[in-house]
């Protein structure tokens, strides 16, 4: 097998959607492919509409369960049950364009990477606020094919299976219910000299539900991922770094309060993004202190 598209699903239909996009691929002649879903829900939900699909996709796929609630639990699953030399992970409300794996392969083989990272483009509902479309916070951009990276999440990405295995490199099971656990992997594969680059190319969407696009979802979002980095930076600098980093965190939510009020939805395109910014940035910050103070804390599985 060359290549296992791996997908881990938690009570979200919508897989059916990305399994379709996965199956409707062009450009993999001579690709061997199978697709790989591992279900994170104990009570299984995913299992009836998995194997339904597999009874009718013209190639393998393979239905796994974790039943753990633990996203870490879940790769390691797909990780380890999948055959191909390469696997590509992408997540449950996304959808993959024709030519995504193609891509994802060409810019593998062309730079001779070990980590391939594709282009996340968001798409949002037609209701969605002014400033929070702006933004587009579920658009993620790497840079130009070719770009080197440090690290990166598993909504489309590909790597060398091989690479992960023979280094030991896990996800790890205590980040998985609190998120991060894709970051440190790849943190991880770049410690052992990973070649990691960026490709544009490579495109999936993600389909932004409508509780997704409020103010307290982006609240709750840069905060938690503040609290990650807070928490995971604690753990590594010595004391007197972690207090500069705490005192940097507080003159930045000084700065960013004015924030916290309301933009006016009629203003121009300009002030909207430097609104998202500064908002998403006074909730960041506010969450590498709970980090730094708290811990790492937990979240649903998203």
């Amino acid at each position: 097998m060359d290549v296992s598209v791996c997908i881990c699903t938690y009570r979200r239909a919508f897989v059916l959607n990305t399994i379709t996009s996965i199956l409707a691929q062009v450009g993999l002649d001579k690709i061997r492919l199978e697709i790989v879903v591992c279900d994170d829900d104990p009570e299984l939900s995913a299992q009836a509409l998995i194997e339904k699909a597999a009874a009718d996709s013209p190639i393998s796929i393979q239905y796994l369960s974790s039943g753990a609630s633990n996203v870490s639990v879940a790769r390691n699953s797909c990780l380890m049950e999948a055959k191909g030399r390469f696997v590509a992970f992408v997540d449950d409300d996304e959808t993959c364009e024709p030519d995504w794996l193609s891509q994802l392969m060409l810019a593998q083989s062309k730079f001779g990477a070990d980590v391939v990272k594709g282009f996340v483009r968001g798409r949002y509902p037609t209701d969605t606020p002014l400033w929070i479309r702006a933004g587009d916070p579920f658009t993620r951009d790497c840079g130009p094919t070719g770009t080197r990276i440090e690290t990166m999440g598993t909504g489309n990405v590909l790597f060398n299976r091989c690479f992960a295995i023979n280094n030991g490199i896990r996800f790890d099971l205590q980040k998985g219910p609190g998120g991060g656990e894709d970051t440190d992997f790849f943190l991880r594969m770049n410690e052992c000299g990973a070649r990691m680059i960026a490709c544009r190319e490579a495109i999936v969407n993600e389909v932004v539900p409508d509780d997704r696009v409020t103010q307290e979802y982006i609240r709750r979002r840069f905060c938690h991922f503040g609290r990650m980095h807070g928490s995971g930076g604690v753990a590594h600098r010595l004391r007197a770094q972690t207090a500069w980093s705490f005192l940097k965190a507080v003159a930045r939510i000084s700065l960013l309060w004015p924030f916290m009020l309301k933009v006016i939805e009629r203003s121009p395109e300009f002030f909207q993004r430097t609104y998202f910014r500064g908002f998403s940035n006074f909730w960041y910050n506010i969450g590498i202190l709970k980090g730094m103070t708290f811990g790492r804390g937990s979240r649903r599985h998203s």
